[in-house]
């Protein structure tokens, strides 16, 4: 109400645009502002900030996977099976395929930050095997799914950016920390042996490896504090919401 506001985060809330409750609540009320994206940790993961948040572990600038193409060709290969996903929320029928369920179809195994493909062609694979199952139990829901495409598009999800929708910890833990922490590794190496390289004696260079090793950070640490989801498009939306609140209060 008027003396309260309610900051949530969305999880299909926003998604199931009123088929429940809370998401009528949560879509509906003035008073309560939401994330979109799923929840904070998907904002974490933003992919126009991983390589900054890299840098910032390692003190390293070198770009040696293309994380924003990465997340990109992840949104893409999960979208049609979250799609369905949501369907099935839609449906209130989460006994045949829950988000559990979908989580474990979407997730990375071991990650090579030589050859990072493998594990989205593994997660491919899955993704496709499970879709001819679904379709081929549901046929009559073929055409709802596309209409929810469609209506996705209109609220922002498209195959590109879905990692924002899909449950927060698990992109965090199952896809994030997984291609960013070889990524990390390999970028420390990389720092230890210039310091090794330039070090003039053996004492130098253990102190200068000291002191480095001072510095950085745990990927996990700097994608908790860091603050480069302000870039993207879905957080405008919420400064937007909150700029059109304040002016409905009559509050500059």
């Amino acid at each position: 109400g008027q003396n309260m506001v309610a900051c949530v985060d969305s999880d299909y809330d926003y998604l199931l645009q009123g088929v429940t409750s809370t998401s009528r609540q949560i879509n509906e009320s003035r008073y309560v502002f939401q994330t979109y994206a799923y929840a904070i940790e998907n904002y974490q993961c933003y992919a126009g900030s991983l390589h900054e948040a890299c840098t910032m572990a390692t003190l390293n600038d070198r770009m040696l996977v293309d994380l924003v193409g990465f997340m990109t060709l992840y949104s893409q290969i999960a979208y049609p099976l979250f799609i369905w996903s949501v369907w099935f929320y839609r449906q209130r029928n989460l006994n045949e395929f829950s988000l559990l369920d979908f989580c474990s179809y979407v997730r990375l195994d071991h990650v090579s930050v030589h050859h990072p493909e493998e594990a989205l062609m593994a997660m491919d694979k899955r993704v496709k095997n499970k879709l001819r199952e679904l379709e081929k139990r549901h046929p009559r829901a073929l055409e709802e799914i596309d209409a929810m495409k469609a209506e996705f598009t209109y609220l922002g999800v498209k195959p590109e950016n879905t990692y924002m929708f899909i449950q927060g910890h698990h992109i965090m833990e199952s896809v994030t920390i997984k291609i960013l922490t070889p990524v990390c590794n390999a970028l420390r190496r990389e720092r230890e042996e210039e310091i090794k390289r330039l070090a003039v004696h053996h004492l130098q260079y253990k102190n200068e490896l000291a002191g480095y090793e001072h510095r950085v950070l745990g990927i996990d640490v700097v994608l908790s504090k860091h603050t480069g989801y302000k870039d993207s498009p879905l957080y405008k939306r919420i400064e937007s919401d909150v700029r059109a609140f304040l002016k409905r209060m009559g509050t500059n």
